[in-house]
């Protein structure tokens, strides 16, 4: 099972973002992502963040449906999900 931590963060521009971390190199992030982009039909990408490593990043707080997804995939259990939301 894997630890993930899912981050909901707003950009300068007013914009959510969600950003997924602690996928490990063994799984396919970009069919991941994929799968997460035509699921809850969003804009997505991985990015390369300097502490986490490589990272899920979407548009919008999908923080629920990523937790779903994984939990329903069999990647992750709830209680290894952590879900953190920026409050400004």
């Amino acid at each position: 099972m894997l630890t993930l931590a899912i981050y909901v963060h707003e950009t300068m521009k007013g914009r959510l973002i969600t950003t997924v971390t602690g996928l490990t190199d063994r799984y396919a992030r970009k069919k991941i992502l994929n799968a997460l982009m035509e699921w809850k039909r969003c804009d997505g990408c991985l990015a390369q963040h300097p502490e986490y490593g490589k990272v899920l990043m979407l548009s919008g707080d999908r923080s629920t449906a990523c937790q779903q997804f994984f939990m329903a995939e069999g990647l992750a259990d709830k209680s290894s999900i952590t879900i953190t939301r920026e409050d400004d």
